[in-house]
């Protein structure tokens, strides 16, 4: 499927605690909070579901980003094993790791494996932190099949083989951008349980409205425009979902609507520390009343 302006834009991860792990890509992998929002729905009869988007990642124009998507009241979740790491080129992270006492692993030369406070795995180039090109250099993921993999990812979402090898191929949208690579694990299948993630690409509008005519001419599931909605903005945000043949989630988003979903905001900081404090001030004002009603009860005994 040639001739489509495709990017990769972020992964999304589904997190129990969003505060460790936001302390993890800031104080370990020196990444930024490059956006943070509350969002709080209907969906019964007197409860509402609150959760939060954390974007993290190095703010550099077009640079990939990392979605901590958190639920309140939910401290965890099943991974499944369709997730294998995200590598990182920094050198600095290494290090800082290392004066922190992280728990790191040198697993092949100039290669070191760390694990986040959720249990994501990083895999840190030991070479200089990019400044003109993203450090987060590669989502990788597992297959079932790598048959499959490589004839599904270009022919269904215009992805180009970068390269391929008997075990894994990686996948590319652009130059230096974020690359997608695939191994296969022979007579191992993908699970996917309630925390696993899902990638978001990006394209032209008038191009995703090309692919959507496409999948929906081939039958394809999961091929059909809907509109993405945020609190607080006027913009929607067209995009298709795909689910390939591991059943790995791919959000393809019209990117003139997707950039001020995710556009830098220089208060996410402060917003992501309210957001923590006002959860914590919730937290005491229910364990307070969880008391008071105990007392309660063991006076009328």
């Amino acid at each position: 499927m040639s001739g489509l302006e495709i990017q990769t834009q972020h992964w999304r991860f589904i997190v129990g605690d969003r505060l460790k792990e936001v302390a993890f890509l800031k104080d370990v992998l020196g990444m930024k909070i490059l956006r943070h929002e509350e969002f709080a729905k209907e969906v019964g009869h007197s409860t509402m579901l609150r959760t939060s988007k954390t974007f993290m990642g190095y703010g550099g124009p077009g640079f990939f980003k990392l979605e901590l998507y958190f639920s309140y009241g939910v401290t965890e979740y099943e991974r499944g094993n369709g997730f294998l790491g995200v590598t990182v080129v920094s050198k600095t992270a290494i290090a800082r790791a290392k004066a922190l006492n992280w728990p790191i692993e040198e697993v092949s030369d100039k290669v070191f494996r760390i694990d986040s406070p959720e249990g994501f795995t990083y895999y840190l180039l030991n070479h200089p932190t990019p400044t003109e090109c993203d450090p987060i250099a590669e989502i990788c993921l597992r297959s079932s099949y790598l048959t499959a993999t490589i004839a599904y990812w270009p022919t269904n979402i215009g992805a180009k083989v970068l390269s391929e090898e008997n075990d894994q191929v990686t996948f590319s949208f652009g130059e230096e951008k974020c690359k997608i690579r695939f191994v296969c694990w022979f007579g191992e299948l993908v699970i996917h349980r309630n925390g696993c993630g899902c990638l978001t690409l990006s394209m032209p509008k008038r191009q995703l409205q090309i692919l959507e005519y496409r999948s929906l001419e081939n039958n394809r599931k999961h091929g059909y425009l809907h509109s993405i909605e945020e609190p607080g903005f006027v913009v929607s945000c067209d995009s298709l979902v795909f689910q390939d043949l591991d059943n790995h989630r791919v959000v393809i988003v019209e990117e003139e609507g997707y950039a001020p979903l995710v556009s830098l905001d220089p208060n996410a900081t402060n917003a992501f520390d309210l957001s923590i404090q006002r959860e914590q001030r919730r937290k005491e004002q229910k364990n307070t009343s969880s008391s008071d009603i105990d007392r309660s009860n063991r006076n009328k005994e």
